[in-house]
């Protein structure tokens, strides 16, 4: 009974000041692993589908961008090419500016600071 009791008082004491040192150390890990969309013109479902990929082929890729956009382009060309290529660029810096078919645009940043860009031309 007395060991309930110091956990609870332990609890209590720690309660706020706890979850703020959770917080602090959830800041300091880096760059978030999940992608975050940043320009979107692709159908909902496509979208939800060709991130998923996107991340998963990025965390067995790495820092290997060409192997990651070969494989991505490959699916991308198998699954979504009714007219046209897909086009794949992934890095950390740098520019572009495309003309591209509507509805094939998506561009996304993964771990972080990492660009990709997935478009589709005729």
């Amino acid at each position: 009974m007395a060991d309930k009791g110091d956990e609870g008082s332990a609890k209590t004491e720690g309660g706020a000041g706890g979850e703020e040192v959770v917080e602090e150390q959830k800041e300091e890990e880096g760059p978030p692993i999940y992608p975050l969309v940043v320009q979107c013109d692709v159908s909902p479902e496509w979208a939800e589908d060709i991130v998923d990929k996107v991340n998963n082929y990025y965390e067995k890729y790495g820092s290997n961008f060409e192997a990651c956009a070969k494989m991505i382009k490959s699916y991308m060309d198998d699954k979504y090419a009714v007219e046209g290529k897909w086009h794949v660029v992934i890095g950390d810096s740098f520019a572009l500016d495309v003309f591209c078919n509507k509805g094939s645009l998506i561009y996304m940043l993964v771990a972080g600071t990492t660009a990709v860009i997935l478009w589709k031309c005729p």
